[in-house]
């Protein structure tokens, strides 16, 4: 009884000694020997009920501010579970039971981790737990789901001691349920930027125009106010009704560079550009007017550089609906006005490059469907812009199909691909191209970009080649097979003159001498001429200026000549005069009374056929195949031999269609694409 009564004069004792007092003081004052007050001193400390700390040399005891379980449980607004030493459930008071669903009896009695409530405790929790009972107190914030809510609390571990002495841990769990719905909800309206900042500034006008009622809850107005601004990721300021900046969070002034102080009380034109003044007295304007506003503005930083801004701003109206001031909320867009100017070049460059290339460009979709396109491209197929915005692959590309278009953007494997191709152009002319595609993606819609290049000129060049090559076999065995034996007579005749100089016929042995050498030599300018036929590049030749040419160079007598042909040209070899030559000359010669020859054409949708005809004796109906052959006729054989050739370079074709006795017509077909008239392209 002695010992509890003197515990109980030092507890009084240390209550009205909040600084702590040491073991001397106590001694003096309870008029104790120091080993007594020091013993129950310890006693103290050992069961909780008393704090010691070291000052020097010195000890310190002071009351313990650990709160006795009966204090604790008066606390009903929240909910509070009492643990023992050994973490054993000794209370919970109505309002956790009934957040939990649980009995008392339940709970009291239980170890924590063997109850129904071990489930909404973590390791970290048992820990803290641990630190409670030696005196340390922690906070952590749980959320725990019942039935498909979820409810959020703040749970403080709290140091206790029970009046017997022992130590005990109180978790207080504080319901802020509504604080974190409205925590997020803030932070929600804060990342939907405009049309929620509008609502966000009314709630917060709304909030401030109550909280003037009343002191303090305009104190925990402006502090929500100032934790929402001073943590948003937009720059924000707030301006008075003379439009000098009041307040600039903390994004604002890292945006531009300046401290707060330096901000406050600036008007704001003070950042802005001279340039912009006016469009910002407009701004101003509609603010006054009670309007709120999206747009972008620079500002200038402290050092001088442009800084581009998407502002969101809203008016501040009084109590009485007056015009008060202005709200904004600021949000970097430098880097993406920078991005959006480098690719403005780039665009316009691509654009140039796109509009300058001789190549025909294009871009169709996985439908085939013509989506863009550049100059040379209309020029190649000669459609108007109109008309090309509803082209689809199969109207100029005579071999490739929407299918095929489709497969060739979805192959995975190859990006670009190139082939030869025909494209039909609006005239209905084939062109021969070469096409370059590549698979590109434009706004999550994979696409074909095509370059094709006109090669239908490369195609008849390489064919004259091909032809020529022909040709120039053709000749080396022409002429060493017709010129050995004309050699080889010419040998035979010499022999027999060597055997016969007396002999009569010696005269008529020296007239086929000459003929033979006449031959000879007709062979050989036939060779010059023929070696020539393919050496250069077909050429575009005026009918009516090449006949007139050739004609010149005759002598036509007393025939006429009709030239119906305009500003006709055809694509042919440059030996085409020669044609044109041996055709008028056989007219000439071997027509025996051609008083005239007319020289017309008839066009049809694929092609065009170049009519030459007198009104001579015409050829024999049996002698219309063989007049080409080499060898048939008068003289070499060779003229219409040598004619066909050199239209065949490219792929015109000779025939003759006359009637015998009326007169003798060529005519030659060329296809389309082979012939145009003048001021076509």
């Amino acid at each position: 009884m002695e010992r509890e009564n003197e515990l109980e004069r030092i507890k009084d004792l240390l209550k009205i000694s909040p600084k702590g007092l040491t073991i001397e003081e106590v001694s003096k004052n309870l008029s104790l020997n120091r080993a007594t007050a020091a013993k129950y001193l310890n006693s103290l400390v050992m069961s909780g009920q008393a704090d010691m700390r070291e000052l020097g040399r010195a000890k310190l005891f002071y009351r313990s501010q650990r709160l006795p379980l009966t204090n604790l449980l008066s606390l009903a607004s929240d909910l509070i579970l009492i643990l023992d030493n050994d973490l054993f459930i000794q209370e919970a008071n109505d309002p956790f039971l009934a957040c939990f669903k649980v009995s008392k009896e339940e709970l009291k009695g239980r170890q924590l981790e063997h109850s129904s409530l071990a489930s909404y405790f973590t390791e970290e929790h048992f820990a803290a737990l641990k630190q409670a009972l030696d005196g340390s107190g922690s906070i952590f914030e749980i959320d725990i789901e019942r039935i498909g809510k979820h409810r959020y609390f703040r749970m403080k571990f709290i140091p206790l001691v029970f009046e017997a002495g022992g130590r005990a841990v109180g978790i207080i769990f504080e319901d802020i349920t509504e604080m974190k719905k409205y925590q997020q909800e803030l932070e929600k309206r804060v990342m939907e930027r405009t049309t929620e900042l509008v609502i966000t500034n009314d709630v917060l006008e709304k909030q401030i125009q109550e909280h003037l009622r009343s002191r303090d809850a305009l104190k925990e107005s402006e502090r929500n106010y100032r934790r929402i601004v001073e943590t948003a990721n937009e720059g924000i300021w707030l301006m008075d009704k003379t439009l000098a900046i009041i307040f600039a969070n903390r994004k604002m002034t890292d945006i531009l560079g300046y401290s707060s102080e330096e901000m406050v009380g600036q008007d704001v034109t003070a950042f802005i550009f001279p340039e912009d003044i006016t469009d910002h007295t407009v701004k101003v304007e509609h603010r006054k007017e009670g309007l709120s506003e999206n747009y972008e503005r620079r500002f200038r930083h402290k050092d001088g550089r442009e800084c581009w801004m998407l502002v969101s701003a809203v008016p501040i109206r009084d109590e009485g609906g007056r015009f008060n001031g202005s709200f904004a909320m600021l949000t970097d867009i430098t880097d993406r006005k920078r991005l959006e100017s480098e690719l403005r070049q780039k665009s316009r460059y691509y654009e140039l490059l796109l509009q300058t290339s001789t190549d025909a460009i294009h871009i169709i979709d996985k439908n085939g469907n013509l989506r863009e396109w550049n100059d040379a491209f209309l020029s190649h197929l000669g459609y108007s812009p109109t008309e090309a915005a509803s082209l689809n692959v199969v109207d100029w590309d005579s071999e490739v199909s929407p299918d095929q278009v489709l497969e060739r953007i979805k192959s995975g494997n190859v990006k670009s691909i190139k082939f030869e191709t025909h494209h039909r152009r609006k005239d209905g002319i084939l062109r021969d191209v070469e096409v370059n595609a590549t698979r590109i993606t434009i706004n999550g819609e994979d696409m074909l970009y095509a370059s094709a290049r006109d090669i239908t000129e490369r195609k008849q060049a390489d064919e004259a080649i091909k032809r020529a090559n022909k040709q120039v076999s053709l000749l080396t065995s022409i002429t060493r097979h017709d010129i050995l034996n004309q050699l080889s007579m010419l040998e035979g005749c010499i022999f027999l003159m060597k055997n016969r100089s007396g002999d009569e016929n010696f005269a008529d042995l020296i007239q086929k001498e000459e003929n033979i050498a006449g031959t000879i030599q007709r062979q050989i300018v036939f060779t010059r001429d023929y070696q020539n036929v393919g050496v250069q590049p077909p050429q575009w030749k005026n009918i009516k200026i090449t006949i007139s040419s050739v004609i010149t160079t005759m002598d036509i007598g007393n025939v006429s000549f009709v030239i119906d042909t305009g500003n006709l040209e055809i694509y042919a070899d440059f030996l085409i005069e020669k044609v044109f030559f041996n055709l008028i000359e056989n007219a000439i010669h071997h027509g025996e009374h051609v008083t005239r020859i007319h020289v017309s054409y008839q066009q049809s949708e694929k092609e065009l056929v170049l009519v030459i005809e007198d009104d001579g004796i015409g050829i024999p109906e049996e002698d219309k195949d063989k007049i080409f052959t080499r060898g048939f006729g008068k003289n070499t054989g060779y003229g219409l031999f040598l004619a066909r050739e050199i239209l065949a370079i490219t792929g015109i074709t000779i025939r003759e269609t006359g009637e015998p006795e009326k007169g003798a017509r060529f005519e030659m077909t060329v296809a389309k694409g082979a012939y145009r008239f003048t001021g076509d392209k």
